[in-house]
This record gives C-alpha cells, sequence and structure tokens, in this order.
C-alpha cells in the first residue's frame, strides 16, 4: 500500500464510487467496512453551446461524425447545420414541404427524410456542394375502414439499414405499416 498526493481540485470534480446493498423491502445500506473510492482518471469535456433561435424548433438532431456537423431538423422545413465543436452555423438545408423525421444512410453520404406533405421521402447528397433534396414518391393505397373510413397512411418515422430504408407509414395513432425501399434497387 503507498499513498499519494495529489491537488484537492482534483478530487471536487471526481465522482465517488460508493458499496451498498438493497433488501428485498427496498431498503438500502451501506455496506460495513466499504471505502469511499474516488474515480482517477476523470475528466470533464468540454462543452459547446449554441443558440437557436425563436423561430427555431428542432424535432430530431443527427451526428455526421464524418463531416463533424450536427443536423437538427427543423419543423420549417429546413435542416439546420451547426459545425462541431466551433457552433458555427452551416447553409441551412430546404426541404420542399415540413420534415418528420431523418436518418443518414450507412456510408454517411445522404441523409434520407420523410415527408408526410408529400407522401414521399427526400434524399439529400451530403457530397454535393449544394445540398437539394431529390424526392421519392411512395406508392401508398387509400385504404377503407368500418371505424375510420376512407384514409392514406403518410410517412412518419425513418431509419436505415444497408441499402434498406425502413418507413412506419402511419394514420392517426393507431393504424401503421412498416414501408420497406431498397435504395440499391428502388424499389
Amino acid at each position: 500500500t503507498f499513498r499519494i498526493t495529489v491537488p484537492t481540485s482534483w478530487l471536487q470534480t471526481r465522482p465517488v464510487v460508493t458499496s451498498w446493498a438493497r433488501d428485498v423491502s427496498g431498503n438500502a445500506s451501506s455496506v460495513n467496512g466499504a471505502k469511499e473510492i474516488r474515480a482517477l482518471g476523470w475528466a470533464n469535456p468540454p462543452m459547446q453551446t449554441t443558440a437557436l433561435s425563436n423561430d427555431f424548433s428542432p424535432i430530431q438532431v443527427l451526428w455526421d461524425a464524418k463531416r463533424s456537423v450536427v443536423y437538427l431538423l427543423n419543423t420549417n422545413a429546413q435542416i439546420e447545420v451547426v459545425h462541431v465543436p466551433s457552433g458555427a452555423r452551416g447553409a441551412p438545408i430546404t426541404l420542399p414541404v415540413s420534415p418528420h423525421s431523418f436518418a443518414l444512410t450507412n456510408s454517411g453520404d445522404s441523409l434520407v427524410v420523410t415527408l408526410p406533405g408529400a407522401r414521399a421521402l427526400g434524399v439529400i447528397d451530403l457530397r454535393a456542394a449544394v445540398r437539394s433534396t431529390v424526392i421519392v414518391p411512395l406508392q401508398i393505397a387509400t385504404e377503407d375502414s368500418e371505424l375510420l373510413g376512407p384514409f392514406t397512411r403518410s410517412p412518419e418515422a425513418v431509419q436505415v439499414s444497408g441499402s434498406h430504408v425502413f418507413v412506419a407509414l402511419v394514420h392517426g395513432l393507431f393504424v401503421a405499416r412498416l414501408l420497406d425501399v431498397n435504395l440499391a434497387t428502388g424499389t
């Protein structure tokens, strides 16, 4: 056993690990003879805060490690771009209609966005100097229901896996289907 003397400031911001036990009733008690152990090698990472304007209402956030940017999906038919760690704003990506969800492709070279108002997906090539949205219309049939009458689902949520884009088609709260769009074949 040996002692190391460290500055007091090292101990103030580090978490402490303790031992305790909980019985079947949910009562917790410290373990006899257990010592508090301060975590060594603890670092508080630097943080960057970026102010958003009042007209901005992000509904989803994506991290793009390849470009060191964060994409903020906005209800006003835009995707805001924030560079990390500077917090500088990039040129926003304009969408044709309000989006609901988005995802990065596995390669990280494109964003796939659900566009419920257009009953479509939007695909944005992130490698292009000027980014635009390519619209991929979804073939969504109108259905009939005794309870609901005629209705059409709209694309809400999106998830990418390989060349497949999985889109949740929703009408109201309970009527849903899952659509598989293959980007490689276009089907």
